[in-house]
């Protein structure tokens, strides 16, 4: 075994499981568009969550890949994780640039029948926060930002985390929902953000924010893209027959949209035989035995993928 991500890959020419930077034209507008297909099916079938629980974990990996497809470093990871106090106890996504991701969650299925049909992301989790951990290499430290649980949404969350962290205005529109003929779970996320001076990269066009007549900066072409972004309906963001540049046109003719090179995206899990047969040796034969089950055998899980791996103590 090795321990490179074991990824599931999508079939032959399909325009799913990718993310495409955008630049307003002409404004201090970038954004970024993801649509996941398969790699959001195979995170959320490993455990058959409920559905509204699956609709969460669908966003939360839309949500990974546009923020994680912004690392810059090959091997960066990027990790989100929502913790509280209902029924859904825990989230977690993990993107490994430049291409994969992962996620699981921890729910109390008992508790949550007690709620009903569609409840918010507040009424699923409770209180809690939101923390974001960029790890970006060996030669580099760990950050770590941490918010309240806040908002209906994990898309809302999100924006609180870029307001109070970061301060940059950045507003996030993120569906998952299953497919009505495969019955198979698809996720899509599109966010925009409200460029600093000199922001930009050269993958999403760069450039000056615009200032008004008295030096301060102008929020309208923010907010007009904001406005624009959010009249998305979740049919669009999911349709695999609706390309995203073609998307992304219907919201932003008028202004203008220019798309970058997308980045492709699959699911992909780091556990490997290799790696839990390490840990497993750092015990000592009495807590080796008391790991032991019935067919004389430990058995481990992973929480990502929900593979099975066996060992003979």
């Amino acid at each position: 075994m090795t321990d490179e991500p074991i990824v599931v890959p999508d079939p032959p020419g399909s325009a799913d499981n990718q993310v495409l930077p955008f630049r307003i034209e002409g404004q201090p507008v970038r954004g970024r568009a993801v649509r996941l297909g398969t790699a959001a099916d195979r995170i959320i079938r490993a455990h058959d969550y409920p559905a509204p629980v699956a609709g969460v974990v669908g966003e939360l990996a839309a949500l990974s890949c546009l923020l994680g497809s912004m690392l810059k470093v090959d091997d960066g990871i990027l990790t989100i994780q929502a913790k509280g106090s209902g029924p859904l106890s825990l989230l977690v996504g993990d993107f490994l640039a430049p291409g994969t991701v992962r996620g699981f969650a921890q729910v109390d299925r008992d508790r949550l029948k007690t709620l009903g049909k569609r409840p918010s992301l507040q009424g699923l989790m409770g209180k809690g926060h939101l923390a974001l951990t960029l790890d970006q290499g060996p030669q580099t430290d760990r950050y770590q930002g941490i918010v309240a649980l806040e908002g209906g949404t994990l898309a809302e969350c999100a924006g609180t985390y870029f307001a109070q962290s970061e301060q940059l205005p950045t507003r996030i529109l993120l569906h998952a929902g299953q497919d009505p003929v495969s019955g198979h779970w698809r996720a899509g996320g599109i966010m925009v953000q409200d460029l600093p001076t000199g922001g930009g990269t050269p993958d999403d066009g760069g450039g000056d924010i615009d200032h008004d007549a008295a030096g301060e900066p102008n929020t309208e072409p923010f907010n007009r893209a904001t406005a624009l972004m959010m009249s998305t309906r979740a049919e669009e963001l999911l349709d695999p027959e609706l390309a995203l540049p073609t998307l992304l046109f219907r919201l932003f003719h008028e202004d203008g949209v220019r798309v970058f090179d997308s980045h492709p995206v699959a699911f992909g899990c780091r556990c490997s035989r290799d790696k839990i047969a390490s840990v497993l040796a750092r015990y000592s034969s009495e807590e080796l035995s008391d790991m032991v089950e019935d067919d004389g055998l430990i058995t481990v899980t992973c929480q990502f993928c929900n593979t099975d791996y066996r060992f003979e103590p």
